[in-house]
């Protein structure tokens, strides 16, 4: 902040006190207006450089949301596979237990620009659009990585029974029913991830193609 200093003259009369005072005012006021400015335009900065990261991160995740659905398939085409085979008649139970395959192998998005974005306050000087938007993508993204959380487990749980036996063939009728049932429920949360995955998907690339408008919402930030 700019120092106002008064003048080292005395005052004599009443038209220079307040010619005094008005010097003084004029001279905060101004001191107010460049402090603001400098804080308008760091933010605004600050904005910028949050907004170029993210869109550079979202990027690297369309990459990545395009792997995972690729996975998802080729897990989707394994889990009907392994269902037609723990379903098949006695003549074919010499299969071994080994050929029931619960891939997982998915890639984690990344979130570092906008939690980095969130603890610098730069989210606060979004239009409320933006960051309403911004906001839903990553929390679905979030939300993606709970999903294939489960998803692991679940392959984890059907990968211990399918190891109790060397063979489908050898495996009791209520580990085979336990591996059924496992490997349904594995195949259901692969397409409920699927399907959030797509929509997250989507979700990006509208923001990448209509990206966000420069201005501040507003000189002051949002209190929560």
């Amino acid at each position: 902040m700019l120092d106002v200093h008064p003048p080292h003259n005395p005052t004599h009369t009443w038209r220079d006190f307040f010619i005094h005072i008005a010097t003084i005012v004029l001279g905060l006021l101004i001191a107010i207006g460049l402090e603001q400015l400098v804080e308008y335009f760091h933010h605004r900065h600050q904005l910028y450089e949050a907004r170029e990261a993210i869109h550079i991160e979202l990027e690297v995740n369309t990459r990545l949301l395009d792997a995972i659905l690729s996975a998802t398939r080729d897990a989707q085409t394994s889990m009907q596979r392994n269902i037609r085979l723990l379903q098949s008649p006695a003549r074919e139970h010499k299969t071994p237990t080994t050929a029931l395959e619960y891939p997982w192998g998915i890639p984690y998005p990344r979130s570092n620009a906008w939690q980095d974005a969130k603890a610098s306050g730069a989210v606060n000087y979004m239009t409320t659009s933006e960051r309403a938007e911004t906001d839903y993508i990553y929390g679905d993204l979030d939300l993606a990585e709970h999903f294939a959380m489960s998803w692991l487990q679940q392959n984890n749980i059907t990968a211990a029974i399918a190891r109790s036996a060397p063979t489908i063939g050898q495996l009791s009728p209520q580990a085979r029913q336990q591996l059924l049932e496992a490997t349904l429920q594995t195949d259901g949360q692969i397409v409920s991830y699927r399907m959030l995955i797509t929509f997250d998907q989507r979700a990006i690339k509208r923001y990448l193609t209509f990206p966000a408008q420069s201005g501040l919402q507003s000189a002051e930030p949002r209190t929560h």
